[in-house]
């Protein structure tokens, strides 16, 4: 009497195709974390998913020896209109600079009062709103 084993192949056939299904999502995983821009996407993606906000570790600084003010110098003359703390703070971070908004605010505040390179567009009314800057002749000149 012979003994059907279909049952058997079937459940066989479902494991190997499990198997080759991860396999090729480990290779997939493999070639991602292979390339440095997509880790760097990848653990962005996952800090900002699996942390609550505020809590996500910061990257790297990377090391550099342009200061602090020759870097702000950098994005407010390759930027035309106005700008704010916010904005030039978020352009370092994004380039990887250690910086937080006060040390940005008060770098802009000595190149409006000490090198009038930037003045302030619009000041905001009682402290509610930050401040907005714009550069000077001074700096588009440099």
């Amino acid at each position: 009497m012979a003994i059907d084993t279909s049952q058997i192949d079937e459940v066989m056939r479902r494991e190997q195709e499990e198997h080759e299904r991860k396999m090729q999502r480990f290779a997939d995983v493999k070639r991602m974390i292979s390339d440095p821009e997509t880790i760097d996407l990848v653990r962005s993606i996952l800090g900002s998913l699996n942390t609550p906000p505020g809590t996500a570790p910061k990257p790297e600084p990377i090391a550099t020896d342009e200061s602090q003010i020759g870097a702000i110098r950098k994005i407010i003359a390759s930027h035309d209109g106005t700008f704010s703390v916010g904005f030039i703070g978020d352009k370092l971070r994004a380039g990887r600079m250690d910086i937080d908004n006060i040390a940005v605010g008060r770098v802009l505040q000595r190149l409006c009062k000490k090198y009038e390179e930037i003045e302030i567009a619009e000041k905001s009314p009682g402290g509610s709103a930050p401040n907005t800057y714009i550069k000077t002749e001074r700096l588009k000149s440099e």
